[in-house]
């Protein structure tokens, strides 16, 4: 499978640019006040703060990229504790009451409401609150430290809330969204399957018609030409059925595995190897985050449809079935050990459109070209940042 270069700094701003935004001003801001004289702490600690800060939008960024999204809720948690420390030093140490740093717990706060569970969010905002009012109480709890923490505590708790309520929204609007693109996709896929069998299976199975009724006339006057027709049309209509057994599979109800997209492709894969007889060597590479049921279903679409073409048209006895997660992309490829396909038919046939139509419903793209040993690669590769969490 091709690796696609990609530089560790646009990765990097690509995974969070928010975060890597934040650190960057709050940087420049920090190192500002220090020349200048208002910070309560060694230039030494600033910078140590300043890198402290860094090393952990570095390992945030890097733990994103790896696992695909920040689904691990003990990672998130270390993070956020970490982030919370950082920024209660750093309001201490800019002059407690009087520093402005407190506005990143903002930022902190809505970049969390918008993922974590209420529950976390409660637990958040509690731990945030204790931690600035001890920043701000360090030198005691005059007047002005009340008359400060008291209004911005309520504003964080107010702003959470409200990016809780529009994450709530935007998380029924795109289940909404993709419990229509569900029913779009098992209609459009039907559609397919329809004109399929008109094209492919109905055609055929006129044409045996034709010749078993020109059979079944020539049996007293030419039995040895009838006997013949009779066989060749045999590998026809196993032929046939072949093909309706497969569109009947398409065909049925579908529901996304809980397993996810790497237990789904191995069941799929599995369950085709059996109906073809077969060898198919499944790898998963890195970890495959969690996709949508419409992103999921297209995934294993193109999959089952690369299949069918490896066992109809290839020669192959075996193939490799390859699901990869690389940096900020998922890759999908199938490469057979039969004799290769002819490329003309393939652009034409109705299947490639299918599978370009769903790969570009996915962000991405299907490329077909010759294997190594002769055979035929089919590799669909599409953004993980494109996919829909369930």
């Amino acid at each position: 499978m091709n690796r696609t270069a990609t530089s560790p700094i646009a990765v990097g701003w690509q995974v969070n640019r928010c975060l890597w935004a934040a650190v960057g001003g709050s940087a420049i801001y920090l190192i500002w006040l220090a020349q200048t004289g208002n910070v309560r702490v060694a230039p030494n600690v600033a910078l140590a703060l300043i890198f402290v800060g860094a090393g952990n939008a570095a390992l945030r960024t890097y733990s994103g990229w790896r696992r695909g999204g920040f689904n691990d809720r003990r990672a998130s948690w270390i993070f956020n504790l970490v982030d919370v420390g950082i920024l209660s030093l750093a309001v201490y140490a800019t002059g407690g009451a009087r520093s402005e740093f407190w506005l990143l717990y903002l930022v902190l706060v809505v970049a969390e409401s918008t993922t974590s569970t209420p529950h976390d969010l409660v637990w958040l905002l509690g731990i945030t609150c204790g931690s600035y009012g001890a920043a701000v109480s360090a030198d005691g709890l005059s007047s002005e430290v009340w008359l400060s923490w008291t209004p911005r505590v309520f504003v964080l708790m107010i702003v959470a809330a409200f990016a809780r309520g529009l994450a709530s929204i935007q998380t029924g609007k795109q289940a909404e969204v993709s419990r229509l693109r569900a029913e779009m996709a098992a209609v459009n896929e039907r559609g397919r399957i329809a004109r399929e069998m008109h094209d492919g299976l109905g055609h055929q199975l006129v044409g045996s018609l034709v010749r078993l009724e020109l059979a079944r006339k020539l049996v007293e006057k030419d039995p040895s030409r009838a006997s013949q027709i009779l066989e060749s049309e045999v590998p026809a209509l196993r032929k046939a059925w072949g093909e309706g057994r497969d569109a009947a599979f398409n065909l049925r109800a579908w529901e996304p595995n809980p397993g996810g997209l790497a237990e789904a492709v191995r069941e799929s894969v599995d369950l085709f190897a059996k109906r073809a007889n077969l060898e198919i060597d499944l790898r998963v590479q890195g970890k495959i985050p969690v996709f949508s049921s419409p992103h999921q279903l297209d995934i294993l679409r193109i999959l089952q449809e690369a299949l069918t073409n490896v066992a109809r048209h290839s020669g192959a006895t075996s193939a490799v079935v390859e699901l990869a997660s690389e940096g900020l992309k998922l890759m999908v490829s199938v490469t057979d050990n039969g004799s290769g396909m002819d490329a003309l038919a393939l652009q034409s046939g109705m299947g490639l459109r299918s599978m370009r139509e769903r790969a570009e419903r996915l962000g991405g793209t299907v490329e077909i070209r010759a294997a190594s040993d002769g055979g035929c690669c089919l590799e669909l590769a599409m953004p993980l940042n494109s996919r829909e969490d369930t």
